[in-house]
């Protein structure tokens, strides 16, 4: 069959199977968590874009005459043929299928399996009724409502693995490390952490009551907690003894700059510092470009940026240095990522500090928020991709996908080492960290 025949045949196939056809999807998909760098400058083009077109939609007569567009101006006889086999594979689910699915359902798995085989940072968000598209690859608030506490599910109990300050939870003396066994009188077992979360904001009124015990499983306490808005803070920082100074960094937020330059300040005059960026998955590329230069000072390359044009463009940094005790030391894992591996790369390859823990995720990939359509909207929806846009390199050209960051100081954690233990004496790479500052060694 020839291109010329294929397209006709396409053009009939077309018109028969969306003659009813309105929407791309219907519903809006969670996306697991993953490693993340976005291009926040992008995503904010975008953002402008969609606001400047408001309230103008396409109708279903101007995708229909899109698609027939496509495919009229397409001369890839491949890319005919592949599209054609599109078509004839709706046909036979749709008729052989043991379950009944329309259209718009099989296209919708269809274009997640696209977005999804790409690589495994890109992601399709499609809401129903919104009037603007969220994040797939969502980024903290500044506040939440909430008791001030984060838990995770170990050996099938919720341990409490951050206490937020001024928070509910901290006023009342919950630590990290307690067990949360009850919430509202019912058993938290066998429940996911979601269905926990749920649980906790379920009541109308904003009193929860929740039972709770030390990490051995005694002291058994009920406390009764009012809800309400707290601060969502990216960093945490600590005075430590021995005149040393702790920032954890827990993501690359769009306030992470912020609350550095504060914790910076707390640090000024300590004989040490140590940045914390286990568990980091990432973030925002204009954070970590701005609390870089915080450490290093303006004008220095805090990565090559490489797009789809292959031409490599030099990230600089930004920002008045601040002041900071000169032995420094960062901690990282297998679960830092991204922007995490670029902080801890820059500061290693210059010389700036010791690298303590194991090495870094590997992911060196940035990707951005677009919007499908004119003003991203197709009748009461709201479309966007979540989608790869290039690959960055430390300055001296290290491509972090291949090995992450290696540690100077090598060290793994005790094989039963549990998320609440960091800070303890069963923290074996914060020990280390804090060996080398005694020692220099």
């Amino acid at each position: 069959m020839t291109v010329k025949m294929t397209k006709r045949l396409l053009f009939i196939l077309v018109f028969v199977l969306f003659s009813g056809y309105t929407a791309v999807m219907g519903y809006g998909q969670d996306t697991p968590r993953q490693p993340a760098l976005i291009e926040d400058r992008a995503s904010q083009q975008s953002q402008g874009t969609q606001d400047n077109a408001q309230g103008q939609t396409l109708s279903t007569e101007d995708m229909r005459k899109a698609l027939f567009e496509y495919i009229l101006h397409n001369d890839d006889p491949m890319a005919i043929r592949r599209l054609h086999q599109l078509i004839m594979t709706i046909y036979e689910i749709q008729g052989h299928y043991v379950d009944s699915k329309n259209t718009t359902e099989i296209l919708d798995l269809a274009i997640q399996g696209m977005m999804r085989n790409l690589d495994p940072n890109n992601g399709i968000y499609i809401g129903p009724k919104t009037d603007k598209a969220d994040k797939v690859v969502p980024m903290p608030e500044d506040s939440f409502y909430g008791l001030g506490i984060s838990f995770a599910l170990v050996n099938g109990k919720f341990f409490i693995i951050r206490v937020y300050d001024n928070s509910p939870a901290s006023e009342v003396g919950i630590k990290t490390g307690d067990i949360l066994h009850t919430v509202n009188g019912q058993s938290v077992d066998g429940l996911s952490a979601i269905e926990v979360s749920k649980l906790i904001k379920s009541h109308d009124d904003s009193k929860v009551v929740i039972g709770i015990t030390d990490s051995n499983g005694k002291h058994e306490r009920e406390l009764t907690l009012t809800l309400r808005n707290v601060d969502n803070a990216p960093i945490e920082y600590k005075d430590l003894p021995g005149d040393i100074a702790y920032i954890r960094l827990y993501v690359f937020s769009k306030s992470t700059d912020k609350y550095f330059v504060e914790a910076l300040k707390k640090s000024s005059g300590k004989k040490a510092l140590i940045i914390d960026l286990r568990d980091n998955p990432g973030g925002y590329m204009g954070s970590v470009v701005n609390v870089l230069g915080r450490m290093l000072g303006p004008n220095n390359v805090a990565l090559v940026a490489v797009g789809k044009n292959g031409v490599a463009e030099p990230i600089p940094t930004e920002g008045e240095k601040s002041v900071y005790p000169n032995k420094l030391v960062v901690l990282t894992n297998l679960n830092s990522a991204s922007a995490s591996e670029i902080m801890a790369g820059d500061l290693q390859s210059l010389g700036q500090a010791k690298v303590i823990g194991i090495r870094t995720h590997g992911k060196n990939t940035i990707q951005t928020d677009i919007g499908l359509g004119q003003s991203n909207t197709y009748g009461d929806e709201v479309v966007g991709i979540h989608l790869t846009i290039g690959r960055y390199f430390l300055p001296g050209g290290q491509d972090v996908a291949k090995d992450g960051i290696t540690p100077d100081i090598k060290i793994d954690q005790l094989c039963d080492f549990k998320p609440y233990e960091y800070l303890t004496k069963r923290d074996a790479q914060f020990n280390r960290a804090l060996k080398f500052i005694r020692t220099g060694r």
